[in-house]
């Protein structure tokens, strides 16, 4: 009787034990459950590692994707635009590819812009002055000889336009002449020079607004023939708006 109750309390005792729990505790602590939980965590590890390659993988195709998208659909050499239409693209030199009226080789006009792209304006203005260019190299406004004049309308366009003339002239020893250069309709507001190169060497200048004058004549006993060279220039700046008219009267 007394080992049956011995068996049962046993028994009892064994139902009772959680060995799940004393599991759980070596797994924690010991040494079984140590290579146990390095199993495991290497397994855990494994699976996160195969997670986050499989991941970064998928985003790096996502991203070369989108690169390789953007490069064929979206970036254009904005060297090679032409927006405007005007058969010249950014690349070859238009300046503003919004105007159609503004690339380079256009007729730069009076409209105080730069349509032709070289970075100065309204100098081509100067289309309306049959003189141009006559900058260096001056204009031939013929023979006065023997007496004669001549009118020219010009434009100073610019502060750095310059206009070059000249006239040929004679002189005997027996004639006395007269020589009168004006230059008027200077552009209001502004001031302008007039230079007058005698044959001599010899250099006569006015400056002023609105007109201005220079008279030369005739020196006894001096050859006063050959060429004179007349200059227009701007002191302060030019126009493209209205011409100038110079005059030369040589009487004698």
């Amino acid at each position: 009787m007394r080992g049956s109750l011995s068996a049962v309390v046993l028994s009892t005792l064994l139902v009772s034990c959680d060995f799940s729990a004393s599991t759980k505790v070596l797994v924690d602590t010991g040494d079984t459950a140590t290579a146990g939980g390095g199993t495991g965590a290497a397994h855990g590890a494994g699976a996160d590692q195969g997670a986050g390659e499989g991941g970064a993988t998928g985003g790096s195709g996502v991203g070369d994707g989108g690169s390789d998208g953007g490069s064929d659909g979206g970036d254009i050499d904005p060297d090679l635009l032409d927006e405007d239409g005007d058969g010249v693209t950014v690349g070859e030199g238009d300046c503003d590819d919004g105007d159609p009226a503004v690339y380079p080789g256009a007729a730069d006009l009076c409209d105080q812009r730069d349509e032709d792209c070289d970075g100065e304006i309204d100098e081509d203005a100067r289309y309306l002055d049959e003189y141009e260019d006559n900058d260096v190299s001056a204009s031939d406004l013929g023979d006065l000889s023997g007496g004669g004049s001549v009118s020219v309308d010009a434009w100073i366009d610019s502060a750095n336009d310059v206009d070059r003339f000249i006239v040929e002239t004679d002189d005997s020893s027996f004639s006395l002449w007269d020589m009168t250069i004006r230059l008027s309709n200077i552009p209001d507001g502004l001031t302008w020079r007039l230079l007058v190169i005698l044959p001599t060497g010899d250099v006569q200048e006015a400056t002023g607004a609105g007109s201005v004058t220079i008279e030369a004549s005739d020196e006894a006993f001096v050859d006063d023939a050959g060429t004179w060279e007349v200059v227009v220039e701007a002191v302060d700046d030019g126009s493209c708006d209205t011409p100038y008219l110079l005059s030369i009267d040589f009487s004698g």
